[in-house]
């Protein structure tokens, strides 16, 4: 009754009433009501806003009721006003007073860590982000605290919306002045055996990686350092997988394979090996194999300008060449034979080696006996 007289006094008697309503929804007006109220959005144009003083002590004493409630828009509700209060915290309020405030708040907030319900997590992550601007070192004292007195059932799900709640921390002000000691810390609570729920494992290897992007890959032993080579394995792979994001052009060159420290000095033990010189059988062989090819293009040669190739037993195998001319009005080819390779034949198949004189006296006999067919046809 006392803290309605408070309320009724600096938001109205409407709120008061309202706090004290068995209804749900009346009492999530009525925070709703404070929270205007305190960023001063219910004055009127032109107004002057009073001394706010005893309007910031009345929400604190609210706030240490209604942070406890069990329905969840109205835990939603609480946690706005909580957020409302520390943003607009009146001038003539000592430095003393807000953190004796903070310290008696803040614990029932930190119990909406890790909830089931995202959004009461989100919101107590989000005020507890919010004040470490006011708590400084302090937040990180009240969370390890917070979890090491958690147990039971409550013990996964505080140790998972502390290391989320810190992650958040590092993500918002990765220049905090906090030591790297006090944030490793809880990774290694959070990889104890005892815990065995995946989400705390997947939280801890998240704030791990964050902790290795912000410092580097010396902080990989330090956070190892008091965990089971299980745990050990499960950060180096994740540490891994961040250096080939980061420098993806080393990911193909680094894995050559098995790393050999026996065989560092195997390139200085070999040695150019001079090929032998070589020998009269090998020149001979060569110089057949050359012989052989010559006579090849020497054939081939021959078969090209019309000549002839020497067959079995020595013979020679003439080649004529003919020309070919095509007559459009008639649809005749007509073929044409040379007449000095016609010659060259003939006296290739008789084995002759003509000379100027013979050739004159064969190309005037084969003459005549062409004339002689013509007359005879």
């Amino acid at each position: 009754h006392e803290i309605a007289y408070v309320v009724a006094a600096e938001f109205g008697p409407e709120v008061a009433r309202c706090l004290q309503s068995s209804k749900w929804d009346h009492r999530q007006r009525a925070l709703q009501m404070m929270s205007a109220e305190l960023k001063g959005q219910n004055l009127q144009p032109g107004a002057w806003q009073r001394d706010r003083r005893d309007a910031w002590r009345a929400s604190c004493q609210v706030l240490s009721q209604v942070l406890k409630d069990k329905v969840i828009p109205v835990q939603l509700a609480a946690l706005q006003l909580f957020r409302d209060t520390f943003e607009n915290i009146d001038a003539g309020v000592t430095a003393e007073e807000v953190q004796h405030a903070l310290d008696v708040l803040i614990t029932p907030v930190m119990a909406r860590l890790g909830d089931s319900n995202v959004r009461l997590h989100e919101s107590a992550q989000s005020n507890l982000v919010f004040t470490r601007y006011l708590l400084g070192d302090k937040l990180l004292y009240r969370l390890r605290q917070f979890l090491e007195t958690s147990s039971g059932g409550e013990r996964n799900k505080a140790h998972f919306g502390v290391l989320d709640t810190v992650n958040a921390l590092l993500r918002t002000s990765p220049t905090s002045p906090w030591r790297f000691g006090d944030l490793s810390i809880f990774i290694t609570l959070a990889l104890d055996e005892s815990l065995g729920n995946p989400r705390v494992r997947h939280s801890a290897v998240a704030l791990a990686a964050t902790l290795y992007r912000l410092h580097g890959p010396p902080c990989a032993e330090k956070l190892m350092e008091h965990l089971r080579p299980a745990k050990q394995n499960l950060l180096r792979e994740k540490f891994r997988e961040i250096d080939e994001e980061l420098h993806p052009g080393n990911a193909s060159g680094d894995d050559e394979g098995e790393i050999r420290p026996d065989l560092d000095d195997l390139l200085h033990c070999l040695k150019a090996v001079q090929l032998p010189a070589p020998t009269a059988a090998s020149s001979c062989a060569t110089g057949e194999e050359e012989h052989l090819m010559d006579g090849i293009l020497e054939e081939t040669g021959h078969v090209f300008s019309g000549g002839c190739i020497a067959g079995a037993g020595g013979r020679c195998t003439a080649r004529v060449r003919k020309s070919v001319s095509f007559c459009p009005t008639d649809d005749i080819v007509e073929v044409e034979q040379d007449e000095e390779l016609i010659l060259e034949h003939e006296a290739l198949c008789l084995g002759l080696d003509l000379e100027d004189d013979h050739e004159a006296l064969l190309r005037e006999i084969l003459m005549d006996s062409d004339e002689e067919s013509d007359e005879s046809s």
